[in-house]
């Protein structure tokens, strides 16, 4: 048996990376899994993986940052399965850029995706949690957003804002026997690839010199069975809080 047997799970953004690693760990897990994104491609493959290892699953074409996309997509994912019972809002968008230099645009376009979106996300869900009398909710936040993070200030605006929803909501939502949790993950992201490939190799070496492990998380292996146990009973009795998932790398600062 599966740590989520008979669960139906929403993920945000599982198209690819570390959505897509969270997704094939919860699936082997026995979820039920649906995303949304929108990328009609990349949706197709999650899929076709979906499929080919034998999970149960189904993909929408929309926008986290439109609420009625979203309400759409829960919608959708209720009329397949008959209920949701687990939220997780990985989608955001992503950009690297001086403070100064930071736009309006720049802001929003990361607010919208991270923020906005798990705030719809949530409250979409919300009905059916209610209705079952439990729930399960997973929020990303971000060492930047804890401790800071050069060139990184949308982002970390983004992530500490996550954090501070996290904590607020966990305490609305106890009472109907809902947990809602923040992971901080360090996780080999297409973002990270970027990174990698883009910047000095002295610099790449210097990030990775602050993760006591030498490397980034594997999206599947290392940062989903993380999800999956805050998406299970297992951690019935944790609830506002943001967990470093980063091979050490929030210990150290």
């Amino acid at each position: 048996m599966g740590k989520l047997d008979g669960k139906v799970a929403v993920i945000s953004g599982a198209g690819y990376g570390l959505g897509r690693g969270i997704a094939l760990a919860m699936g082997k897990e026995g979820a039920k899994v649906a995303t949304i994104g929108r990328t009609r491609e990349k949706l197709e493959d999650f899929q076709k993986e979906m499929d080919a290892r034998g999970y149960d699953a189904m993909y929408f074409v929309g926008d986290v940052t439109k609420r009625e996309s979203v309400n759409e997509f829960i919608d959708a994912v209720a009329a397949k399965w008959g209920t949701v019972d687990i939220d997780i809002n990985n989608a955001m968008a992503y950009n690297m850029r001086s403070f100064i230099e930071t736009t309006d645009e720049d802001i929003d376009k990361i607010f919208d995706s991270a923020v906005r979106g798990s705030v719809y996300m949530m409250q979409a869900c919300y009905p059916y949690f209610k209705k079952n009398g439990s729930g399960k909710v997973v929020n990303f936040s971000s060492i930047a957003g804890q401790y800071g993070m050069v060139d990184h200030s949308s982002y970390a605006i983004a992530k500490a804002g996550l954090s501070g929803l996290t904590r607020a909501v966990a305490l609305e939502w106890a009472k109907d026997n809902i947990q809602v949790n923040a992971i901080a993950p360090a996780g080999a992201t297409p973002a990270w690839f970027k990174f990698e490939k883009e910047q000095p190799k002295e610099v790449v070496q210097a990030f990775l010199s602050q993760i006591p492990a030498g490397h980034m998380g594997d999206p599947e292996t290392d940062i989903g069975p993380a999800v999956v146990f805050l998406s299970s009973a297992d951690s019935n009795w944790i609830t506002s809080r943001t967990i470093f998932v980063d091979g050490g790398q929030g210990a150290i600062r």
